[in-house]
């Protein structure tokens, strides 16, 4: 399920508009509407932060999402297109959403930057070892 429907889900078992959601999170209806639409993702983390305290659901749950299930992947060789730019756009949100809530110590944020260009670069050198042997 991704983000919009979780959070259109848990607002209506919860028997709240968009409007009442708005007013608790302190965001406009607009914004509400657009999380659900799946056009935006909070940029603060206190907003993932007060929407899992209103829904009484881990924060973590808000961030994942399971549409990547299932299914086998793109191809190495293909650009980034649709869900996968998509994926990728909200891994860079997500990141930047971390990074700034201020819970990570500095050290965490190094390591996590680390990490993520470590798989970057494996996956690169990856795809060049691939391409040697295809040739």
């Amino acid at each position: 399920m991704k983000f919009g429907e979780k959070v259109r889900a848990l607002r209506e078992e919860k028997g709240m508009t968009q409007k009442d959601l708005a007013e608790a999170l302190q965001v406009s209806t607009r914004t509400v509407v657009s999380y659900e639409r799946g056009q935006s993702y909070p940029k603060q983390r206190r907003v993932y932060d007060r929407l899992a305290s209103l829904f009484d659901v881990e924060t973590n749950y808000l961030y994942m999402e399971d549409e990547a299930a299932g299914q086998t992947g793109a191809s190495a060789e293909m650009p980034l297109q649709g869900t996968d730019r998509e994926a990728a756009e909200r891994l860079v949100q997500q990141a930047g959403v971390l990074f700034a809530g201020g819970r990570l110590s500095e050290e965490d944020k190094d390591a996590v930057m680390r990490a993520l260009q470590d798989a970057y670069w494996q996956a690169r050198q990856e795809k060049a070892q691939e391409d040697r042997h295809a040739h």
